[in-house]
């Protein structure tokens, strides 16, 4: 028996170890067992798969792609490596990164339901629906009794409003595997969804169907799901270089996320109004008339701070209402000069999810 093989095996044993203490809950142990054994053999990939799995499990995707990566060095094509890493850089919304894993998986397993469904899924995200689904129900079709692949698709629906496609789904998930907590967690979202949905007249939930369709406007929702968990998480080198990479295959600026100053102050704008997405909770809401005119009032009133002011805009920009366009362009004449430039793109922005002029994203966010 050679030292190696005794060393394996001791590695092996250590990794178990580690595990159990992952599955008693004893995270803090099982955590150091398993540093200890990628500072003495950072080459032990299995230690490093199942590192990043329970980070991803915690909700450390940033951490266990930073781990992942480390992994690339000595086993470029191992396939779990690369399946963990576009689940990682899904979690993180590198959704153009994530794809590009999940397709290097599927190039040598190409009928495998699980990256089927991944890519699926990830394919949604990033607004592409019709694609998305197409490759959800090839994965139903080739594994019956995964609940994930069903939950995922009544999310596509779920996602653009389409409750009763979704319930469909979602509850033949739940009659799959009852007690998986993430199903009952999605079920628990699709209930708070119809919920408030139910609290508009149905011109305006026709309205909002429209545009929840709308390819560009679930694009845009990823981004801004990105930076508001950018917000949130400390970033390494790798990491904001893989986020401007995201930002290109999106087909988006890159440049927003340079860290010198802008030189000039349209771009310093364009920047500022972009990342402000990610500070507003549910900035995508739908108001009511009522809440319209408080917005209003707020916003012509001299005594408003003018971070408020940013705020309220941006809420404005996403209703894609002909009355808030109009109000807009009206508030864009008599606007301070320091807040004009703002008052434009929110403009622009509204025009966007209005029926008048669809796509304009391209012109705002797009090279």
């Amino acid at each position: 028996m050679t030292k190696d093989f005794v060393k394996f095996e001791e590695l092996k044993e250590k990794l178990n170890r580690a595990i159990q203490f992952f599955e008693q809950g004893k995270f803090k142990e099982g955590e150091q067992l398993i540093k200890e054994i990628l500072d003495d053999f950072p080459n032990f990939l299995p230690a490093r798969l199942q590192y990043a799995d329970f980070l991803l499990q915690i909700g450390f995707p940033f951490e266990a792609l930073d781990i992942l990566r480390g992994g690339l060095k000595f086993s470029p094509n191992d396939l779990s490596l690369h399946y963990l890493l576009g689940v990682a850089r899904q979690k993180c919304w590198f959704l153009n990164l994530a794809e590009r894993e999940f397709q290097f998986v599927k190039d040598q397993r190409p009928n495998d339901p699980e990256i089927l469904r991944q890519i699926g899924w990830t394919k949604v995200l990033k607004g592409e629906l019709k694609d998305g689904r197409k490759l959800l129900r090839e994965a139903i079709n080739l594994d019956l009794t995964n609940p994930y692949s069903y939950m995922d698709l009544g999310s596509s629906y779920a996602m653009v409003l389409d409750f009763e496609e979704g319930w469909k789904w979602i509850e033949t998930a739940k009659n799959l595997k009852p007690d998986e907590p993430i199903i009952n967690e999605k079920i628990d979202w699709l209930k708070k969804m119809e919920r408030d949905f139910n609290k508009f007249s149905e011109k305006d939930k026709q309205i909002m169907r429209e545009m929840r369709n709308d390819p560009q406007e679930l694009k845009l929702e990823a981004v801004e799901n990105m930076f508001l968990l950018i917000k949130e998480n400390t970033l390494t080198k790798d990491d904001y270089e893989e986020m401007k990479e995201e930002l290109k295959l999106a087909g988006l600026l890159a440049k927003m996320l340079q860290t010198e100053i802008p030189k000039t102050k349209d771009k310093k704008t364009v920047i500022e109004y972009m990342e402000y997405h990610s500070l507003i909770p549910d900035v995508e809401r739908k108001i009511s008339q009522k809440e319209f005119e408080r917005i209003k009032n707020k916003l012509l009133d001299s005594k408003t701070k003018k971070e408020e002011l940013k705020k309220l805009l941006l809420i404005l920009a996403h209703q894609g209402k002909k009355e808030i366009v109009e109000f807009l362009e009206e508030f864009l004449k008599k606007v301070p000069k320091d807040l004009k430039e703002w008052v434009e793109l929110a403009l622009k922005e509204c025009k966007i999810f209005s029926k008048a002029k669809p796509g304009e994203v391209v012109k705002i966010f797009h090279e």
